[in-house]
């Protein structure tokens, strides 16, 4: 048996490249057998997988490894294995003589977080076609249930529990991006153990539970080709990575992910406070004039507001969404002098500079479209699919990388442009180009983009939207410093979407904004403090027409601006507990600091109690805790159908009796919201 240690957790692997354990340290000696019983009614192989299950092996799951070399379907069968450890990296290497086929699968301890980071390759010696590699597969023998997400346009972030039974959890998203549909992650779950693997890639991809009849059971995540991939003989292959967390339970698991994420993967240090946003694109839309987003800035400055991210409308003929998308120069019509007038007027309210752009996407009314035809992603023997009035961009082709690069460079070495919003409005529809299948490269076309941009400007934070959080996986975040969660600013929604996202990123990534009284995507009417309540569960901002709000008004939005800017530094490191299932009524989500000092729970009540008054909260704490009520959406104290516990200000309670018995709450009624933070004493 040879071992990787990765902080707390242990990845052991035979020599036959078989992973025999993957969590807490266990010995490496007295290791019982578990070679799997063969049934008389199968084949004399025991169905025993390697890192990479094998249908030529015995596997009758989902292989991890299917190849064509030559147009033989192909199932290989490792002649050698060989098993080799060094600074921090485990690398189980494997060949088949008969094919003379090369493929390994190579993890990585993210420093002593207890993650790891695993990816697969492949080497041909002659031509091959590679249908799938899973970049990870584990074995998960116990596993009693899956959880994930799944959810669509402004119904991002629905979580989803699942129980294991014959057959399996499979989930396959082919939408060209990681999509609204099925959240490239998952947790796998057992009695004592929780693992969560996250695929980093921001195209196709496909998940895989197997349930076999015989008792097998195992978990792999990988990117979906869903063209064969040829590759040339000498051709290496390299599966997008995965990270792999793996605790006694999800919430440790889920703060393993977290931390190594600070650490170790996004670009940005946690140190760095996360700016108050000011979005335009609710309150203006398409009407960008200077007076109103003066007017609007100068509102942003006293609700608190730090970034102005001016959206979608200020270049070439953009003046409704059919047309000039991919023209990205100022437009002399909105902007006649550029944006010298905008940056004087944002330098005045304290506030530095974003800009909206989708540089993926072309409206086929634009001039970049007249002039490059061959530059679109779709298969030019049909007519067109569009989606939002737009196509996509062949972001394999170098020539349109460096136009893009040129483009946005150009605008942002002329203005003091310190974020970009980065939009990406629509699926792949037959995307086709110079005779190849294109999203895979357009993926890394566009990681190759935000690399070049980040290199020229590095003071540019980049947040990845996607039709809102249609591309919020760990390939994206590699680069971009937030993700815009969701088109639908409905705080109840949000209270739903948020923590579900929070089981798989930190919640400070995860962009949350108060939006209108009357939601724009469900037409629910909600009180403003239940707007900033929710808000202020992840990277705080507002995305409406402050300009219409009295003084009253804006000095509530002020209020959670200033708590932010008070907490965020240690939210920015802290542990997230998701303290409800989905089908509770009241949504709990708790924040404790990392030193243990701070803590932050919110309360918001998606519906009413079915028994009338919510139970108490049990919240994970120990030591003694003095509690003061931050916000409370109810505007009349006496509104509430029960006589309820007081608000607290200042009360000292004991956390062994919070963790066993629960803080009484006030009972809230539907679309209410209560935030309360409390210190240790």
């Amino acid at each position: 048996m040879i071992a990787l240690e990765c902080g707390h957790n242990q990845l052991i692997v035979d020599q036959a490249g078989r992973v025999a354990h993957l969590g807490a340290r266990l010995p490496l000696r007295h290791i019982p057998n578990y070679q799997p019983q063969v049934s008389r009614a199968r084949t004399e192989q025991p169905s025993w997988p390697e890192a990479l299950p094998l249908a030529g092996n015995g596997w009758f799951g989902v292989p991890g490894l299917a190849v064509h070399c030559r147009g033989d379907n192909a199932q290989p069968r490792p002649s050698s294995v060989r098993v080799e450890v060094a600074d921090g990296c485990l690398a189980i290497h494997f060949y088949d003589a008969v094919i003379d086929l090369h493929w390994s699968q190579h993890w990585h301890a993210l420093g002593d977080s207890g993650v790891f980071r695993v990816h697969s390759e492949v080497l041909p010696s002659q031509d091959t076609q590679l249908n799938y590699l899973a970049s990870v597969a584990i074995p998960v023998v116990h596993a009693s249930d899956v959880l994930f997400c799944a959810g669509g346009w402004t119904r991002e972030g629905q979580l989803h529990r699942q129980t294991l039974q014959v057959g399996g959890w499979h989930q396959t998203s082919r939408v060209g991006r990681s999509g609204h549909d099925h959240y490239p992650a998952f947790y796998v779950n057992q009695p004592g153990r929780s693992m969560v693997l996250s695929l980093a890639w921001s195209g196709d991809h496909e998940s895989h539970v197997d349930v076999l009849a015989e008792g097998q059971r195992l978990a792999q995540i990988g990117e979906h080709l869903a063209v064969p991939l040829a590759l040339s003989a000498g051709q290496r292959h390299q599966s997008p990575p995965a990270l792999v967390s793996v605790g006694p339970s999800e919430q440790a698991a889920q703060h393993d992910l977290h931390q190594a994420l600070r650490a170790h993967w996004l670009p940005v240090d946690v140190a760095q406070p996360r700016d108050v946003h000011l979005n335009s694109w609710e309150a203006v839309y398409f009407d960008h004039n200077l007076p109103g987003l003066a007017a609007l800035a100068a509102a942003g400055e006293r609700a608190g507001a730090e970034r102005f991210v001016l959206d979608d409308g200020w270049f070439g003929s953009r003046r409704n969404d059919e047309s000039g998308l991919g023209d990205w120069t100022i437009s002399s019509e909105v902007w006649p002098e550029g944006f010298t007038p905008l940056v004087k007027v944002l330098a005045q309210h304290g506030q530095n500079f974003g800009l909206w752009v989708e540089p993926e996407m072309v409206n086929p009314v634009s001039q970049l479209a007249a002039r490059h035809p061959e530059w679109m992603l779709h298969d030019a023997r049909y007519p067109p699919i569009q989606g939002r009035q737009q196509l996509m961009l062949d972001l394999g082709l170098d020539a349109v990388q460096n136009a893009l690069f040129t483009a946005l460079d150009a605008v942002l070495s002329a203005y003091p442009i310190r974020y970009l919003k980065w939009d990406h409005n629509r699926l792949a529809g037959q995307p086709r180009s110079q005779g190849r299948y294109g999203t895979r490269a357009a993926v890394l076309g566009v990681y190759a983009l935000f690399e070049r941009l980040r290199a020229a400007h590095p003071d540019v934070q980049i947040e990845s939207c996607a039709s809102g959080g249609g591309r919020m996986d760990l390939g994206v975040l590699r680069h971009c410093y937030r993700v815009w969660t969701s088109d639908c600013n409905d705080p109840i929604e949000r209270a739903l979407m948020q923590p579900a996202m929070i089981k798989f990123l930190p919640p400070e990534v995860l962009g949350s904004h108060a939006g209108p009284a009357d939601s724009h995507t469900t037409s629910r009417v909600t009180a403003l403090k239940t707007r900033i309540i929710s808000a202020l569960q992840g990277s705080y901002g507002y995305e409406f027409n402050l300009a219409s709000l009295d003084e009253a008004q804006l000095a509530l939005l002020a209020e959670g601006a200033q708590w932010y800017k008070a907490n965020r530094l240690w939210m920015q490191c802290c542990e997230s507990f998701v303290l409800t299932e989905p089908a509770a009524p009241r949504q709990l989500l708790m924040k404790r600091s990392a030193c243990g000092s701070h803590m932050a729970l919110w309360v918001i009540q998606v519906r009413a109690e079915p028994g009338g008054v919510a139970p108490p909260a049990r919240l994970p704490l120990d030591g003694e805790w003095r509690l003061n009520t931050v916000m409370d959406s109810d505007l009349h104290g006496f509104s509430r159908a029960y006589t309820a516990p007081p608000s607290f200000s200042g009360e000292v309670l004991s956390g062994a009796w919070l963790a066993a018995q629960g803080l009484n709450l006030v009972t809230l009624l539907p679309e209410q919201a209560l935030l309360i933070e409390g210190t240790r004493v």
